[in-house]
């Protein structure tokens, strides 16, 4: 029993450290466009605000979900949320 629990806390500290990994690897545009998109900010209003195309915005959005890992902004909140970054 000890070893299973040893073992899930490994993996999740493992977990936690690729999340932050895929973090670390975002340029700083891509940080400012991932903290609006947190933020519930549209493409639209992302490129309005950082004075960049929407194009450019979707971009840096599909290039974040690659490094980080994850599927959808939902997911990537509650990353960020779960390892304290941005």
């Amino acid at each position: 029993m000890a070893l299973a629990i040893d073992m899930r806390v490994e993996q999740n500290r493992a977990e936690l450290e690729n999340i932050k990994a895929g973090f670390a690897l975002l340029t700083p545009k891509e940080r400012n466009v991932t903290k609006l998109a947190i933020e519930g900010k549209s493409s639209k209003q992302i490129a309005g605000e950082l004075g960049i195309s929407r194009k450019t915005v979707e971009s840096h959005r599909d290039r974040i979900i690659k490094k980080v890992g994850v599927k959808s902004t939902v997911q990537l909140t509650l990353l960020a949320m779960k390892v304290g970054v941005l």
